[in-house]
């Protein structure tokens, strides 16, 4: 927030140019900020799930040695 009222400051003494592509640059830093923790998220869950069929088969094939 801070950022975007540093920019608006600076728009109206007049470094127009400069200032809209800061704020582009601002507005992508945020955009990839998110997507990032979305991808991080959607590992976390991968991973999970590859652990838990891993202990699933795992424990299947311990309980099938075990039988005999």
């Amino acid at each position: 927030m801070i950022e975007l009222t540093i920019l608006k400051f600076l728009q109206k003494h007049g470094i127009s140019e400069q200032v809209k592509l800061l704020h582009d640059d601002y507005i992508l830093y945020e955009y990839n900020k998110k997507i990032n923790f979305g991808r991080t998220i959607l590992f976390l869950i991968g991973f999970l799930v590859f652990f838990l069929i891993l202990v699933d088969v795992i424990f299947h094939w311990n309980s099938i040695g075990s039988k005999n």
